[in-house]
């Protein structure tokens, strides 16, 4: 059988299914998916289920027959699955900004004090809102061609903290501040009710 990853790079480093093909979700969407088989069922893994559905549909109206795992590679570790290395992020990233979240309050001191506000969701719900001067960088929706491109809209050497507001995007959020931190920014946390700031205008 065929076992495609469609995790986040870092996903992929922790840990993954023995003998699986790595294309991130993004890449698949630019055009990758074209590089996979067409006669045999090609098995997604993403972390949760969540995107691993959305890429088995958009393989299947390519008219890759695919099927997703329903809970994720996270599900299939915790059954006993098949796995070489860790499944967890915060098992390989346990450092306090990974899982520190701001409230509202604290969010506009950091602002005052010049802290970039990266916006981690997808880019139509950026355009239908965002906090003031946030840059966009969906890291999930970048395909990898456009990567550092896209992190280099952040100034040299600043203080960020990232905008998420469901659970992919949330993720992406760490990915992102992930990715900042090993281009040498400060990453701080994620501040995750930017409806509340919105409401506070």
């Amino acid at each position: 059988s065929y076992v495609l990853d469609a995790r986040e790079d870092e996903e992929f480093e922790i840990g993954k299914f023995p003998r699986s093909r790595h294309i991130r979700f993004a890449d698949l969407l630019a055009g990758e998916w074209i590089s996979l088989p067409t006669d045999q069922v090609v098995y997604v893994f993403c972390w949760s289920g969540i995107r691993g559905k959305e890429v088995a549909e958009f393989l299947r109206s390519k008219k890759i027959v695919s099927r997703f795992l329903k809970t994720g590679a996270d599900g299939w570790v915790s059954f006993g699955g098949l796995w070489e290395g860790g499944i967890k992020f915060s098992s390989k990233y346990t450092e306090a900004q990974y899982t520190r979240l701001f409230n509202l309050d604290e969010l506009k001191q950091k602002i005052s004090e010049g802290v970039i506000v990266v916006d981690s969701r997808m880019n139509s719900k950026y355009e239908a809102w965002h906090i003031p001067d946030s840059l966009n960088i969906p890291i999930i929706y970048t395909p990898t061609s456009g990567m550092e491109e896209s992190l280099f809209q952040v100034p040299d050497g600043k203080q960020i903290i990232t905008v998420c507001d469901d659970f992919v995007s949330c993720f992406d959020a760490k990915i992102t501040g992930l990715k900042l931190e090993r281009k040498g920014h400060k990453f701080l946390g994620r501040y995750n009710k930017p409806w509340e700031y919105r409401g506070a205008q």
